[in-house]
């Protein structure tokens, strides 16, 4: 049985594995899914918020102290497809103001990650990176406007 858990998994795999190669097809694939998971559960509005959110850091790519990345190389691709996801008429009904909402979000996690990693050290410091890098990025998607 299909379950939206199942779906959002897989959902927040095609948003962490974005790259300029297969981004047409992972948005259809998305849009794809999207239709399947309407026709046998209901869709929550936040389905689409959370794979982006949840999937805005590559695992362990940009933790500096680890030798990784410091910026994430695909923030661009997560804000393009907060974009798509917005105006395309499948997913549109499950992410009223997707990237006003992962702007504000990321902006309160920048401050409390800060606040945590000057209490308590290094532990918040991918989390970091990673709002830190999309707000960046936004700020650079917002200029170009």
């Amino acid at each position: 049985m299909i379950t939206m858990k199942t779906i959002g998994e897989a959902l927040g795999i095609i948003v962490d594995e974005l790259s300029d190669q297969n981004y047409a097809q992972s948005l259809e694939f998305y849009r794809f899914w999207l239709n399947t998971g309407r026709t046998y559960t209901q869709i929550p509005s936040d389905q689409i918020f959370y794979a982006v959110w949840n999937n805005r850091a590559a695992r362990g790519s940009i933790d500096p102290n680890s030798d990784g990345q410091v910026i994430h190389q695909n923030a661009h691709l997560t804000l393009r497809f907060a974009g798509d996801a917005e105006s395309d008429h499948v997913p549109a009904p499950y992410n009223s103001r997707l990237r006003n909402r992962l702007s504000r979000r990321s902006l309160q996690e920048i401050s409390n990650n800060s606040l945590m990693a000057a209490r308590y050290g290094q532990n918040t410091v991918v989390e970091f990176y990673a709002d830190a890098n999309l707000v960046a990025h936004w700020a650079n998607l917002c200029q170009d406007i």
